[in-house]
């Protein structure tokens, strides 16, 4: 089956930290170099879209510490991912309520997103400060504000994309956690048991693998009796 994006929650840098007698924040660098590592499998795999939901709507109510530190560790990442981008012809996009983004973090996304939007060897979608329901909500207003409610889809942040056709989520859960929820309609879901930090290209490879061996009817498709 032909694969055209793979979404990924990165879930699980908190509990890995804990579990290695670290501190919080180390888990979640731990996290964003594991997802640079990522970005390079994916990238040897040929997959043309990838998204990675690196903070959710949902994560402002942790504490203002985390918070700032993980929008710091965002930021941090996205200067030393530069030159792979950069190197390897990848274009960047990031996703979510941008009202939000920190002005250091914002910059630095705009930047990035500006210097990388010819190419087209393959597209990461960062999706930052984002839910699902979100999504659809500030869709429908805004379609409804322009006159065009019955379009309102391609107000979606997402329009421009295709659905995932494979979602990871990692950390051991098994939630979608208010991620692209009108685009996970048909996807192929996988939960591995493992946390973000400790994903590897094996993993990445083997779910790959089980990806070629499934059916995908989406709805239509009849087993024969």
């Amino acid at each position: 089956m032909e694969l055209k994006h793979l979404a990924i929650i990165m879930d699980g840098n908190r509990r890995w930290a804990a579990e290695h007698g670290k501190e919080a924040y180390q888990g979640h660098l731990q996290g964003a170099k594991k997802a640079r590592d990522c970005l390079a499998a994916c990238l040897n795999a040929g997959i043309p879209y990838v998204s990675l939901f690196a903070f959710s709507k949902e994560n402002w109510s942790r504490s203002q510490q985390e918070v700032a530190y993980l929008w710091d560790i965002i930021a941090l990442q996205l200067q030393e991912t530069t030159s792979f981008l950069m190197s390897q012809e990848v274009r960047f996009i990031a996703i979510g309520d941008k009202n939000n983004w920190p002005a250091k973090s914002r910059t630095i996304l705009e930047q990035l997103i500006n210097k990388t939007q010819h190419f087209t060897k393959m597209t990461v979608l960062l999706v930052l400060d984002y839910s699902g329901q979100w999504d659809i909500d500030q869709a429908v207003v805004r379609a409804a504000e322009s006159g065009n409610a019955l379009e309102w889809k391609r107000f979606l942040l997402t329009s421009s994309y295709p659905d995932p056709d494979i979602l990871i989520r990692t950390g051991c859960e098994k939630r979608l956690s208010n991620f692209y929820l009108y685009n996970l309609a048909y996807t192929e879901l996988f939960f591995p048991k493992v946390y973000w930090p400790d994903f590897t290209e094996e993993y990445l490879k083997e779910i790959l693998s089980q990806y070629t061996k499934r059916k995908r009817r989406f709805g239509v498709g009849v087993i024969a009796s």
